[in-house]
């Protein structure tokens, strides 16, 4: 609950604001608010409330509300309250975080502590906009028209998952007199150095135990503590010593595919695939909300056989093309973490409405036999960001460059 009302209040900060003339200035539209959240799949309803407003409303101390009653239909704007430092001793203002988390995501379930948890993150963008230009260069977002939170949504990825593996192998690294921390990055710049993120303890009070300091190279700079103050030397993640675990192994076959959860996941598919098997259904628009959509159209594959047959047939085929590719270039599997179960997985492609273009991506597991099993479908801004934290992508159909991202949470 407290992670959603802080989403919100990040929104209300980043937006574009206007000024109205007589109430100054940093007012938002509460309509463009509404888009935002909606956007982000921000879920107000966990807070208790169905509309904005109220929500708004219900937080005076931090929220501020104006309705603009000139116009033919009533506008209603919202800003931030400047926080004076007057809250109640039970509730000291100290604690009061600016959030950085984007949603609910695999490390929430995975045992770690995320790092927006773990340090506090002042002005995510800047940060993330420091990161991209300190590193080689490379594409850190999609191109899907949505508002973008943060400006890097892929970058955000990367660090958050790779700072969840790097608390997995013990990485984070400590000052010796336990002032300061640092992790490797991962990342390099054109000279090929490590990019180290250091922090400085915060506050006893304060919920993040860290601060970030900034993205240092050690030696130069404020990367010159690392030397001093650093006895451990900071290592990047690892994600495997197997070689199995990034090469896709042809002589095991393909994978078995698990059907039933595949037919579970039919939002992540082409809606013009679907209407191939299903020409008759009426647009999403006709009911009351997308997931309704989908659930009719895999209750007419459950009771219809003869689809079911058409739509695994087009399934296998697509795996089958995609053996071929790997066959020709193992690149074509690309390996990926999943922080959940802490384990390597495989991508392959799946080109649904032609035989060059991947559409979606199947996650391919090994299993215990060292055969593969197809488990579930990404969307392919979805599987590039996973497939990132382990490492860049060099096969032509993931790149980043061409992706056009969905509605999907990432994070």
């Amino acid at each position: 609950m407290e992670q959603t009302l802080s989403n919100v209040v990040d929104l209300v900060t980043r937006l574009p604001k206007v000024t109205i003339s007589e109430n100054g200035s940093e007012w938002l539209n509460l309509c463009s608010l509404g888009k935002a959240i909606s956007a982000n799949k921000i879920d107000i309803n966990e807070l208790g409330f169905e509309r904005l407003k109220d929500l708004l409303q219900a937080y005076p101390e931090t929220f501020e509300l104006y309705t603009d009653s000139s116009k033919a239909v009533p506008v209603v704007y919202v800003r931030l309250k400047e926080q004076t430092g007057t809250a109640p001793a039970s509730e000291p203002v100290k604690k009061f975080r600016k959030p950085t988390s984007t949603g609910v995501s695999d490390i929430l379930n995975s045992g770690f502590l995320p790092l927006e948890d773990w340090a506090y993150l002042l002005g995510l963008n800047l940060i993330l906009e420091k990161l991209a230009g300190m590193a080689q260069k490379e594409n850190w977002c999609f191109d899907n028209g949505l508002p973008r939170y943060p400006n890097y949504p892929i970058l955000w990825s990367y660090l958050r998952y790779t700072f969840c593996r790097l608390q997995y192998q013990s990485k984070i690294v400590y000052s010796d007199d336990k002032s300061m921390a640092a992790f490797n990055t991962g990342l390099y710049n054109d000279h090929y150095d490590d990019i180290i993120a250091l922090f400085k303890r915060n506050e006893p009070d304060m919920k993040s135990e860290w601060i970030f300091v900034d993205f240092v190279i050690e030696g130069e700079g404020k990367g010159k503590l690392i030397n001093k103050m650093f006895s451990k030397t900071i290592e990047r993640a690892t994600y495997t010593d197997n070689p199995a675990d990034v090469v896709y192994d042809i002589r095991y076959g393909k994978p078995v595919l698990d059907m039933n959860h595949i037919l579970n996941r039919l939002d992540r598919f082409p809606v013009e695939f679907l209407k191939m098997f299903v020409p008759d259904m009426p647009d999403k628009e006709a009911f009351e909300s997308e997931e309704a959509y989908y659930k009719q159209i895999k209750e007419t594959f459950d009771n219809n056989p003869r689809l079911y047959r058409m739509f695994a047939g087009t399934i296998s085929y697509s795996v089958d093309l995609a053996m071929k590719r790997i066959r020709c270039d193992h690149r074509n599997a690309i390996p990926m973490y999943y922080p959940k179960q802490n384990k390597m997985s495989f991508l392959i492609p799946l080109c649904l409405l032609s035989d060059t273009v991947a559409d979606v991506a199947l996650v391919v597991s090994p299993t215990t036999t060292g055969k593969y099993e197809g488990s579930t479908i990404l969307t392919l801004d979805w599987a590039y960001t996973d497939a990132r934290i382990v490492s860049r992508p060099g096969i032509d159909w993931l790149s980043a460059n061409h992706i056009s991202g969905t509605n999907n949470t990432l994070i």
